[in-house]
């Protein structure tokens, strides 16, 4: 169902398996859960790389563009993303005042990519989105 990111994968990043991890999730469907966890994750990342740091000056981040959009670092972010979820709760990935929360570690590896930089630098009303 998620498609960039794997059970395994996440159990190799972090010695955790979401399997037993999510066995206890609140979820109609738990033979389902992991997956429907990652797919929420990445589409979440998705939308927020689309929201915050695509910009109309031919800068591309979508997944179809391979020279703009690096697969395994959005992979890496994705992972990121969920080592903080986990830490922190998902209450719909945001702080209890509406601010957006990516996980530090996730902004660190998109920005090192260039992939997490570009409405810093042409939307400077944006600063303050709670990174």
């Amino acid at each position: 169902m998620a498609t960039y990111i794997t059970k395994s994968d996440y159990l190799a990043h972090s010695g955790i398996d979401l399997e037993i991890e999510l066995r206890s999730g609140n979820t109609d469907n738990p033979s389902m859960a992991v997956d429907i966890f990652m797919n929420r994750v990445e589409n979440w990342m998705l939308a927020h790389i689309a929201q915050n740091f695509i910009d109309t000056d031919g800068y591309n981040l979508t997944p179809t563009n391979t020279t703009d959009f690096d697969t395994t670092v959005f992979k890496t972010a994705c992972l990121y993303q969920i080592d903080y979820m986990r830490a922190n709760g998902d209450i719909t990935m945001t702080t209890g005042n509406g601010v957006v929360k990516l996980a530090p570690d996730a902004l660190m590896t998109l920005q090192n990519a260039g992939m997490a930089n570009i409405g810093r630098i042409t939307r400077p009303w944006r600063r303050n989105n709670g990174y």
